[in-house]
């Protein structure tokens, strides 16, 4: 779980969960720690491996092109269309 954490950082923590113990014995579910805790240790992981802090300012924020797409049974499809930059500060 914790290298499914690490390398699937846009993943929701639901989905790295799921993921990790699908294929496991009954025997080894039963021993395993409450889903909550399980989702704290996700996301503990993300934030020690570097995930991107949370800015504080519209001017920090900066929305990576990979999130800027919607994937649907179609195909793509643009979720934003148009993103300003951090040029414009506090406007966009």
């Amino acid at each position: 779980m914790k290298n499914l954490a690490a390398n699937n950082i846009y993943q929701p923590t639901s989905e790295v969960i799921r993921e990790a113990t699908q294929n496991l014995p009954p025997a080894v579910q039963a021993r395993l720690p409450t889903v909550y805790n399980m989702k704290r240790t996700v996301q503990r992981i993300r934030y020690a491996n570097d995930f991107p802090a949370l800015p504080r300012t519209l001017a920090e924020l900066e929305i990576p092109d990979n999130l800027c797409q919607l994937n649907d049974a179609n195909g793509n499809e643009m979720f934003l269309k148009h993103d300003s930059g951090q040029a414009d500060g506090d406007n966009r």
